[in-house]
């Protein structure tokens, strides 16, 4: 590259390289940074969300290939997935009995809402949400009861609605067994769908981020690359002919 400096002509040289040319140390270099741009791109590319829509569809409804919104008309998935405590997926909204035929919907269940709860306000994960469930009319029939871990039956013996809860399963009656352990599953499913989905989740992530995933880029790149000898990438303008 020449320039003019104080009347003067000066040349100056910069040795460049391709990234085959490069030293194993330097091409290592240049992967550990290229990494590190593409994690901090991930999320732009919907990867992530698609992965995890596709799981929920497969899981609940036994069709990955339907579009996630003509599918689940009130159902939001969070995410946050950077490997720290309290990452994780969590759902929020409407399940409706006729969107996850695989769950183990008893007779009177018509919908579930998922509920962010005080954890949801800070993280995102399978305990983020509270549980209720709906009859056709939009009666409380049951919840989770905010513990996460136990079932609220909303039921009297005839399995009309009632405000009084219960989750003393040794004093149930057959018909309201078979309620408490539907909606039991239900829950467990899908707090088991939410660890499920963060695998899923990171596992599109190490897939983007790959040593494999950063080698093809730099190989199929329509911009040819070259770099210095330490594998710091150099402008175009060091090395591009005329």
């Amino acid at each position: 590259m020449d320039t003019i400096t104080n009347g003067k002509e000066v040349t100056r040289n910069k040795v460049v390289y391709t990234f085959d040319e490069l030293s194993d140390k330097a091409k290592d270099r240049v992967i550990e940074r290229e990494q590190e741009i593409a994690y901090e791109f991930v999320d732009v590319t919907n990867d992530i969300s698609e992965a995890i829509q596709h799981h929920v569809l497969h899981t609940l409804a036994d069709n990955a290939g339907d579009e996630w919104h003509n599918h689940f008309t009130k159902l939001e998935v969070a995410y946050s997935l950077s490997w720290r405590q309290g990452d994780g997926v969590a759902f929020y909204g409407y399940i409706y009995r006729n969107e996850a035929p695989e769950l183990n919907w008893a007779e009177g269940i018509e919908y579930v809402t998922l509920t962010r709860n005080h954890w949801g306000s800070h993280y995102t994960h399978k305990n983020c949400f509270d549980v209720e469930f709906f009859n056709e009319d939009g009666d409380t029939i049951g919840s989770d009861g905010g513990s996460r871990n136990d079932i609220v039956l909303y039921l009297n013996e005839d399995m009309k609605p009632t405000l009084c809860g219960t989750s003393d399963k040794d004093n149930m009656t057959k018909d309201q067994l078979t309620m408490w352990q539907s909606m039991t599953d239900i829950m467990n499913d899908l707090r088991q769908l939410c660890v499920t989905s963060e695998r899923v989740g990171y596992k599109v992530i190490e897939n983007l981020t790959s040593k494999e995933t950063v080698l093809e880029g730099i190989k199929y790149d329509t911009m040819p690359r070259k770099y210095d000898a330490n594998g710091e990438q150099v402008e175009p303008l060091w090395w591009e002919e005329a």
